[in-house]
């Protein structure tokens, strides 16, 4: 495994732990996870059941949802 880049500030979560927030927020079926900037993006099945890509920030805390 190579490791992740040193990021200044905030301390980022792995992709295991990013699922970990997911689930714990009520996603499911979480796919691709990808890093963008600051920003991380997930696609997932929301608790509602529509398939959804979440915008995370770098400690796990969803900041919004994007319907696919």
């Amino acid at each position: 495994a190579e490791a992740a880049p040193q990021r200044q500030g905030a301390v980022q979560l792995d992709r295991g732990e990013m699922r970990m927030a997911l689930t714990a927020a009520g996603y499911s079926s979480i796919g691709e996870i990808a890093a963008d900037g600051p920003r991380v993006m997930a696609q997932a099945v929301n608790p509602e059941g529509e398939s959804v890509v979440v915008e995370l920030d770098p400690k796990g805390r969803v900041m919004r949802e994007i319907n696919r």
